[in-house]
């Protein structure tokens, strides 16, 4: 396990600022006991955006900072009501700024502080997602190399936060147990060895469950948990078995089950409701009992980095991008923006 894990996490980040074809994020996720949960994702190079896997694969990549987005999804009882996925001119983009929204996220006496101010045009109306998401959170000890070596991945809290949103005319707020990691890498995707990738994140009452499995050039599974005060224990001789695998619509599986197990430890996930399906893509809110008869809620996304942008496949995804400098679907207001409303919106969108 030594040499999958690094407890400094003072090791600098990779800088991939310039790099054709890399790709960095970082991702909060913010959910209760109840099934209400927020997800935001900003990042420069998203590698899940429609035309950035092809440029590579033609020998034209982009830097990351060519393409910045935003990805913000609301989940109420483990439902979405919201998605969003904003790709900005890097214009207006200017450090923490992604055009009027603000995202911070800092280290401050041994706590990690994250305030996202959110500020999102709603494709179809002249109302926006306005309001704030908040945590604090012991910094853990931990990150870790995923496939290629370069492919860092760093844990950067798990602690309590709260919402305060307005989607469009539908108030919601929200406190739970926040997670916030960050991901980077100076190659593509689906160049970094990895055949499948899947991770989850439980929140217990006592403690957070956090597993890795991927499958690729090099097995990885990783399975560890962190208490209220951020220490870090890894779990050993970690096993991640799907089951129930259910295919959707894009041809991807989806598990209705998993089984963690390793020393002393097995909890049994189950899938409470999909909330993102795509070609190379899942998200799901699930639910988990562990063997001393404790639940926990939470999230669990699973890639396919070499579906990643395929032809096939891009005029889907195409369909849900709010773009700034290119054209977008004449169907966007049906896939992007709050759920309810959607085919008023999407009537005003063509009567625009």
């Amino acid at each position: 396990m030594s040499d999958l894990i690094s407890w400094n996490v003072d090791r600098p980040f990779p800088s991939v600022k310039g790099v054709p074809g890399a790709f960095e994020w970082m991702y909060l996720d913010l959910c209760d006991a109840n099934g209400n949960g927020v997800v935001a994702i900003w990042s420069s190079g998203l590698p899940f955006l429609p035309g950035l896997g092809e440029a590579v694969r033609q020998g034209r990549a982009e830097p990351p900072e060519a393409n910045p987005s935003v990805n913000i999804a609301v989940y109420r009882e483990g439902k979405p009501i919201f998605y969003g996925l904003h790709r900005f001119d890097p214009a207006q983009v200017q450090g923490e700024r992604f055009g009027a929204s603000r995202f911070q996220s800092w280290k401050e006496d041994g706590f990690r502080r994250v305030r996202l101010e959110i500020d999102e045009p709603i494709p179809g109306s002249d109302q926006r997602l306005i309001g704030r998401v908040e945590g604090s959170a012991p910094i853990p000890r931990l990150s870790h190399s995923l496939g290629d070596s370069s492919h860092r991945w760093e844990v950067l809290g798990i602690g309590q936060g709260s919402a305060e949103l307005r989607l469009g005319n539908e108030e919601f707020s929200l406190e739970g147990r926040m997670y916030h990691d960050r991901n980077a890498a100076p190659w593509p995707i689906f160049a970094l060895g990895i055949r499948d990738w899947s991770w989850g994140r439980l929140a217990f009452p006592d403690r957070n469950v956090v597993w890795y499995h991927l499958r690729g050039t090099a097995d990885q599974t990783l399975l560890f948990e962190i208490d209220p005060d951020g220490i870090v224990k890894v779990l050993d001789d970690a096993t991640v078995s799907e089951s129930r695998l259910h295919r959707t619509l894009y041809g991807m599986y989806l598990p209705m089950e998993v089984k963690l197990s390793a020393v002393n430890a097995h909890i049994s996930v189950r899938t409470r409701h999909m909330v993102d399906s795509g070609p190379f893509y899942l998200r799901q809110m699930v639910e988990a009992t562990d063997g001393s008869g404790q639940n926990a809620v939470g999230f669990a996304e699973t890639v396919v980095p070499d579906r990643v942008d395929r032809d096939g496949f891009r005029p889907f995804v195409q369909m849900a991008v709010h773009e700034e400098v290119r054209p977008n679907s004449s169907l966007l207001p049906l896939l992007a923006g709050p759920f309810r409303n959607r085919w008023a919106r999407l009537w005003r969108w063509w009567a625009r």
